[in-house]
């Protein structure tokens, strides 16, 4: 089949043209309703897979136009939207003629399936199209596109003036970061990169990379599976991938990435990445499956370590690349007469039992991580690759490489991770006492002046009369939704008076908002005392987020929270009686995942699983690192 897909960001229509065309599809582009009525006009598609927030022509004018054609009023058509996504856009959707509804991102199988459906059902469409009224229709359309694209200008202003404050404290970090750090944005742009990533893609400046495709720089083979990793990545994961790149001097390097989300305010605004070059790495591994020549001349290189070793683990021969390593001359490392063992840290031996056992089983072992000891007692963090005896010599290969970068790297990484923690927490405490303290105070005075209208009201009309206690109400509602927004964003029970009461007065409002009962045990604040802000703050979060997950997935009745302390720990424990665990098989949506950051960055731990019946949250976390 001919699908014609329409979108505005060709990211969003590649990820649609990879799974159509796994699918054995044809596919057809078109960027905005325009564009598609065009591809329509000129050429015959089985069905249309559109967006609905696009410039020129929405996805909305674009269905409307389809269904009043009596040459298309058939042709299935499928929703397909990351902005619209309330129960009345998806109602005002299937009005105006759409044959199915889908919240981006949607799984491939997903896709697949409502195409499917679509196409079954499309012989028995009427030819008269939707039954709604039309002027009905068009008018709800007209608001709904005024309501949304405000929120798209406003969301759009926001997300740049946070970025550009992010970018200002990275700076320093990213530019002097020995591996190349770089931003992506949501539509797959470069938008920032430190020097050494510049170096390992031959730019000499950011200027020459900023607003292009990252795509456009990897090699043709690796391009799907790294959109893959952005799709995962920015629908609030994670993920590492190694791939060769193709730098602007034709230059050819392996980089291993590790990716995640870039959070402002609370959103995906979008992805950080480090990489490393993993060039040597990649050559190494190939070198194992050539001639015995280049056995020995790969043994004998300068570039990567290599041990040959006996099954009983005595050391036959290490090249100076692991000699320099370890800190040994050739004759102290003989004199020595090193075993494996010797060379390994006793915590580290289970790794090494794990390995062997595999090297047996397969012949070879995944590279894996570990530590080696060098001769003045010192660590130094590697990775290893080890790869099967021979039957005649009955002697292994072992690759050792360097990693002491790479874990600087992580370190980095979790540190520049705290920070947008921090960031993210300073600004929602920011939004809230603006919202408090000015945008709700305006609205408070609207209402006032509302009501002194009222006082008059009797010489109005009727209709008059109506539309002012319309307005004093609306007045009203927004004051009371902008001050329960703020206090969402930072109680300011947490900061004046501490954990206890900011849990007992966000439960509270919670119960009214939800109808979910709260059970509450919680030591006196005097018998908890006040906890460091970081930990405080935490295990609010954590609070507000299972609290959250519990009213919108769990679907039960009553929610328990208990807060225990020690000399050393305190422990938080959530637990509702819905459906059981809201995240099976590890699959952590964006606030667990952040819930498990704080808790990281913090020296705790957090756990979710089934409760019988229900979730249980149980976050914990030390007092005693934090205080020191």
């Amino acid at each position: 089949m001919k699908i014609l897909v329409v979108d505005d960001h060709e990211l969003n229509r590649k990820l649609l043209r990879a799974v159509l065309h796994g699918e054995g599809h044809v596919t057809v582009d078109a960027a905005d309703g325009i564009e598609a009525l065009g591809v329509l006009a000129r050429e015959p598609v089985d069905a249309v897979i559109s967006d609905i927030l696009m410039p020129h022509m929405d996805g909305y004018r674009l269905c409307y136009e389809v269904r009043r054609s009596e040459k298309l009023r058939a042709l299935p058509f499928i929703f397909y939207t990351a902005t619209y996504t309330s129960a009345g856009d998806e109602k005002l959707c299937l009005e105006l003629g759409g044959d199915k509804y889908l919240r981006k991102p949607a799984e491939p199988e997903a896709i697949v399936a409502a195409l499917d459906e679509v196409m079954q059902a499309g012989a028995h469409r009427a030819a008269s199209g939707s039954t709604s009224d039309e002027s009905s229709v068009l008018r709800r359309y007209s608001e709904s596109l005024v309501v949304k694209l405000g929120e798209k200008n406003a969301e759009l202003s926001e997300a740049l003036t946070s970025l550009k404050t992010s970018e200002q404290r990275l700076q320093t970090i990213i530019d002097t970061e020995p591996e190349c750090v770089k931003v992506i944005s949501l539509e797959g742009l470069i938008v920032d990169m430190n020097r050494a990533g510049l170096a390992m893609f031959g730019a000499d400046s950011i200027e020459q990379l900023r607003g292009r495709p990252i795509v456009d720089l990897i090699a043709p083979e690796h391009r799907a599976a790294l959109e893959r990793l952005h799709a995962r990545v920015f629908a609030g994961g994670s993920g590492m991938l190694t791939f060769e790149t193709i730098g602007l001097n034709g230059q050819r390097r392996w980089l291993e990435t590790h990716s995640v989300p870039l959070l402002v305010g609370g959103r995906i605004s979008a992805l950080l990445s480090i990489a490393r070059d993993v060039s040597e790495a990649r050559r190494a591994e190939a070198a194992l499956r050539v001639s015995e020549r280049r056995y020995q001349r790969l043994a004998g290189s300068n570039v990567i370590g290599v041990m040959i070793a006996t099954v009983d683990g005595r050391v036959v021969e290490a090249n100076d690349c692991l000699l320099t390593m370890l800190g040994y001359t050739h004759a102290a490392f003989e004199a020595a007469s090193l075993g494996w063992d010797d060379l390994t840290p006793p915590e580290w031996s289970a790794v090494d039992r794990q390995a062997m056992s595999a090297l047996r089983e397969h012949g070879v072992c995944a590279p894996f991580d570990k530590e080696y000891l060098r001769r003045d007692g010192s660590r130094i963090p590697v990775q290893v690759t080890i790869v099967a005896p021979d039957d005649a010599a009955a002697e292994y290969l072992c690759l050792v490489v360097d990693i002491s970068q790479r874990k600087r790297a992580d370190a980095e990484l979790q540190r520049l991770s705290g920070r947008l923690l921090q960031a993210q927490d300073e600004e929602r405490r920011r939004l809230a006492r603006e919202l408090h303290d000015s945008t709700a105070q305006v609205c408070a005075a609207v209402g006032m002046n509302l009501a002194v209208l009222a006082r008059g009201a009797a010489r109005f009309t009727a209709e008059q009369r109506e539309l002012l206690a319309e307005c004093e109400a609306l007045a009203q509602r927004a004051t009371n939704e902008l001050r329960t927004t703020a206090y969402l964003l930072h109680p300011p029970a947490l900061d004046t008076l501490g954990l206890v009461r900011a849990i007992e007065d966000y439960a509270r409002g919670f119960a009214v908002r939800s109808g979910m009962q709260v059970q509450l045990e919680l030591p006196p604040s005097g018998a908890l005392g006040r906890l460091p802000d970081a930990i405080e703050l935490s295990l609010f979060r954590v609070v507000q987020e299972s609290l959250g997950n519990a009213w919108r997935h769990a679907g039960g009745k009553s929610i328990a929270i208990r807060i225990e302390r020690d000399a050393a720990h305190v422990e938080l424990d959530v637990r509702d009686d819905g459906c059981g665990p809201l995240m099976p098989n590890g699959n952590a949506g964006v606030g667990i995942a952040g819930m498990r950051e704080r808790l990281r960055l913090l020296g705790g731990q957090l756990e979710i699983e089934a409760a019988e019946p229900g979730t249980r949250v149980r976050a914990r976390l030390p007092l005693m690192e934090i205080a020191s």
